[in-house]
C-alpha cells in the first residue's frame, strides 16, 4: 500500500530481467524504481517465508526524514488451531513483529505489537500535518480490535529539504597598478591570467 499521491506499476521482468516496482508522481513521472531481487525492503521475495510479510504504507518523507521511502513491514507466524480435544483443525497466521524498514532494507524501528488479533487493522492517520500510527492492542472478542498504540512518525509526507552549504566568501579587490590590472586577496597578489605577482 502506497501512502500519498503516488502510482506504482510492476514490469514484471520485461525490460531487464529484473522485475521492477515503478513509483510515479501526479504527474506520471518515474519518481522510484525499486528492484525486486532477492529482497523487497528487507524481506525476502520470491520464497514460501514472503508469504509471512506484508508491506504497509510505502511512502516517501513519512517514516524518515532523510530523503529515503521507508514503509511497516508486518511478519506473521503460523499457529496451530487446535480444538478442545488436541487436535488440529488448521493454522492461522498471527502478527509476530511490526518494524518500520527504509528502502536500503535498515530498521529503523523495532514496533512491539501486544495484540492477539488474526487481523491487523494498521491505521495511518494525518492529524494536524502530524502522521499517527495506530496499532491495534486488543484480540479477537470483538469484531474489531478496541484498543490502539498510536504513534507519532516524523515525517510531514514532504520531500526532504536539502540544505546546500554555501563556500566561505572570500574578500578580493581589483586593483589597477603600473598599467596592468592586479586582483589582491588576503593573502596573495595575482594578475589577470592567474599568474602570482611578487
Amino acid at each position: 500500500m502506497f501512502v500519498g499521491d503516488y502510482l506504482m506499476s510492476a514490469d514484471m521482468g520485461l525490460v531487464d530481467g529484473d522485475q521492477h516496482y515503478n513509483v510515479y508522481d501526479p504527474n506520471l513521472s518515474l519518481v522510484k524504481s525499486f528492484l525486486i531481487k532477492g529482497q523487497f525492503f528487507g524481506v525476502p521475495v520470491g520464497t514460501y517465508a514472503s508469504d509471512l510479510y506484508v508491506w504497509n504504507f510505502i511512502s516517501h518523507g513519512i517514516f524518515t526524514t532523510d530523503g529515503k521511502w521507508a514503509c511497516l513491514v508486518t511478519e506473521y507466524k503460523s499457529e496451530n488451531l487446535v480444538d478442545t480435544q488436541g487436535t488440529v483443525l488448521g493454522t492461522v497466521k498471527k502478527v509476530k513483529d511490526l518494524r518500520i524498514v527504509d528502502e536500503d532494507g535498515t530498521i529503523l524501528l523495532t514496533i512491539p505489537y501486544t495484540g492477539d488479533t488474526q487481523q491487523t487493522t494498521l491505521s495511518l492517520v494525518k492529524i494536524g500535518g502530524v502522521y499517527k500510527l495506530f496499532v491495534p492492542t486488543g484480540d479477537d472478542t470483538s469484531s474489531m480490535p478496541y484498543a490502539y498504540d498510536i504513534y507519532s512518525l516524523p515525517g510531514k509526507g514532504e520531500p526532504a529539504s536539502v540544505s546546500n552549504p554555501s563556500s566561505p566568501k572570500r574578500s578580493a579587490r581589483k586593483i589597477a597598478h603600473e598599467g596592468q590590472v592586479i586582483v589582491e586577496t588576503e593573502t596573495n597578489t595575482f594578475d589577470l591570467r592567474g599568474q602570482e605577482v611578487k
